[in-house]
C-alpha cells in the first residue's frame, strides 16, 4: 500500500516516496522502520484498546467551477477554472487555487515548461496544433489526476477516420480493417435482399452502393450467391454477433482514444527530439508530423468504403 502523505505516529512526519515503512501486525498502523525499532512496538494504544484497525486519512475530492470571463485589459475571453479543493500528486494540498486558461496562449496559459511524461507542454501544444483547448485540457487531467478514461464521441462512430485525422496510421489501418470485416455478413445479406427485388434497376450493390445492380448482375458468381442464400440464417446470426462486437469495440475506442493519442503524442515528440536540438526546427517538425490530416481522412474513407468493397467483390462475388 502507498502511505505517501500519511503521518508516522511516532515522529509525526509525513511518509514520502522511498520511505522504509512497516505496519503494526495487530492494528495496521504505519511507522517508519527506524521509529518502530526505536520504540520497540506500536504506540497506537487507542486502537489496541478498542480492537479497531488503522484507516487512511480521508482525502477531499476536487471541486471545479469553470466560467468564461472577459479580460478587461486585452478584451480577450478567458476560461477561469476555480478549484475549491485540489491536490497535486507530489505536492501538499492547497485550498482555493485558481487557474486561468488563456485562449490566446499556445499552452492555454499553463506553464510551457511543465513536464508531460518527459516532454514539455509547449511541445505537446506544437504537436497537437489544432483543437488545443480540448486536448491540452484533457491531457492535463490525465497527467495531474491520473485520468485514463475519457469520452471521444467521434471515435465511437468513426474510429478509423479519427485515427487517420490525427495521423495515427497504424491505428487507422487496424480500425479500417475491423470496420470492414465486421460489416461483411450484413452486406452479404443486403446483396441477397437486393437481388430478390423484381426490378434490379432500383436495386443497389451493397459493396459499392452507387452502382446499379442491373449493371453488374450478369457478372455475379451464382455459386457464391447460392451459398449465401442457403446459409442465410447462419449469416444473419453472425451479422448480429458482429454488430454487437462492433458496438463493444467502438465503445472501448471511444473511452481510450484520447489516452492513446496522448501516448502517441509523447512518443512522437521524443522521437523528433532525438533528431534535432534546435528549438525552432523542433517546433516546425512537430507541427509537420502532428496536427491533423484531411488527406489522410479522405484516403482512409476511400479505402474503407470503396477500395476494400471492390476488392472483396472482385475476388469473392463477381466472377
Amino acid at each position: 500500500m502507498n502511505y505517501t502523505d500519511e503521518k508516522c505516529i511516532c515522529c509525526d512526519q509525513n511518509f514520502i516516496a522511498g520511505d522504509d515503512v512497516v505496519v503494526c501486525p495487530e492494528c495496521g498502523t504505519p511507522h517508519h522502520r527506524a521509529c518502530y525499532k526505536e520504540n520497540g512496538s506500536c504506540i497506537n494504544a487507542a486502537l489496541h484498546e478498542t480492537g479497531e484497525s488503522w484507516k487512511r486519512t480521508p482525502q477531499p475530492e476536487p471541486v471545479f467551477d469553470a466560467e468564461i470571463v472577459e479580460d478587461l485589459n486585452g478584451g480577450a475571453e478567458r476560461i477561469v477554472l476555480n478549484v475549491d479543493e485540489f491536490e497535486k500528486e507530489n505536492d501538499a494540498k492547497e485550498q482555493g487555487m485558481q487557474f486561468e486558461i488563456d485562449l490566446d496562449s499556445k499552452t492555454l496559459g499553463f506553464d510551457p515548461e511543465e513536464d508531460c511524461n518527459g516532454v514539455r507542454l509547449e511541445e505537446v501544444a506544437d504537436f497537437v496544433k489544432s483543437n488545443r483547448i480540448y486536448y491540452i485540457s484533457t491531457f492535463k487531467r490525465m497527467k495531474d489526476f491520473g485520468k485514463i478514461i475519457t469520452f471521444n464521441v467521434l471515435c465511437f462512430f468513426f474510429p478509423h477516420l479519427f485515427f487517420a485525422n490525427r495521423k495515427m496510421w497504424f491505428s487507422a489501418v487496424i480500425a479500417t480493417i475491423f470496420i470492414f470485416v465486421l460489416g461483411l455478413p450484413g452486406r452479404c445479406l443486403e446483396l441477397v435482399s437486393e437481388l430478390g427485388k423484381e426490378n434490379l434497376t432500383d436495386a443497389y450493390f451493397p459493396f459499392f452502393p452507387f452502382i446499379n445492380m442491373q449493371t453488374i448482375a450478369s457478372f455475379f458468381d451464382m455459386n457464391v450467391i447460392d451459398y449465401i442464400k442457403t446459409n442465410e440464417a447462419k449469416i444473419d446470426k453472425l451479422a448480429e454477433i458482429f454488430k454487437i462486437l462492433t458496438y463493444a469495440v467502438s465503445a472501448f475506442m471511444c473511452l481510450f482514444a484520447n489516452r492513446w493519442y496522448y501516448n502517441h503524442s509523447v512518443k512522437s515528440i521524443k522521437k523528433a527530439k532525438r533528431l534535432t536540438d534546435n528549438p525552432e526546427m523542433l517546433s516546425e517538425r512537430l507541427s509537420a508530423i502532428g496536427g491533423t490530416s484531411i488527406g489522410g481522412v479522405a484516403i482512409t474513407a476511400v479505402v474503407c468504403y470503396i477500395a476494400l468493397p471492390l476488392l472483396f467483390a472482385a475476388f469473392f462475388i463477381i466472377k
